[in-house]
């Protein structure tokens, strides 16, 4: 990133590190970066299944996600990115639970234009997450140190 990346303007806010512990939640949705070919689905779904991993105990660090769509007891669509993290370092630990490094991440879109494709997608439609409180906070995060305003997602988990 430049000079005045994301984190540095994030930082210069005097707002909290953002920082916490690291990832522990191992899964990893299957699917792929692709093209949005259904405008209507998120009219169509129930809720949508979210997982993040990050590259380092900031929380805003996101360097994958995953999201399902469900309605009912089925899955209707599928999405998955790599992220360039922001700060974009590793830790050792986070990559330990992943496997995610530098060389999978460096040509990666950032968190804001990733989400700038799935948001249309998520729409208003409840989030679901295993451990939500860290996917949450990760993802809120995220929508602060690349300004964007945070719609106030409804979470629910299945701890």
């Amino acid at each position: 990133m430049s000079e005045d990346s994301a984190w540095d303007v994030y930082l210069s806010t005097g707002e909290d590190s953002a920082c916490g512990g690291p990832d522990v939640d191992e899964g990893i949705i299957d699917g792929k970066n692709c093209a949005w070919e259904d405008e209507r689905l998120a009219a169509e779904a129930d809720y949508v299944c979210v997982d993040v991993e990050t590259a380092n105990e900031c929380m805003s660090s996101i360097c994958s996600i995953g999201l399902v769509w469900v309605k009912g007891d089925e899955i209707v669509h599928t999405y998955y990115s790599l992220v360039n993290p922001e700060p974009d370092y590793y830790n050792w630990r986070n990559q330990l639970v992943h496997g995610l490094g530098p060389s999978d991440t460096d040509h990666a879109p950032v968190f804001s234009k990733v989400w700038e494709d799935v948001a249309p997608l998520v729409g208003d439609l409840p989030l679901v997450a295993h451990n939500a409180c860290f996917d949450k906070k990760c993802l809120m995060d995220a929508f602060q140190v690349y300004q964007m305003d945070w719609p106030d997602y409804t979470f629910y988990d299945t701890l």
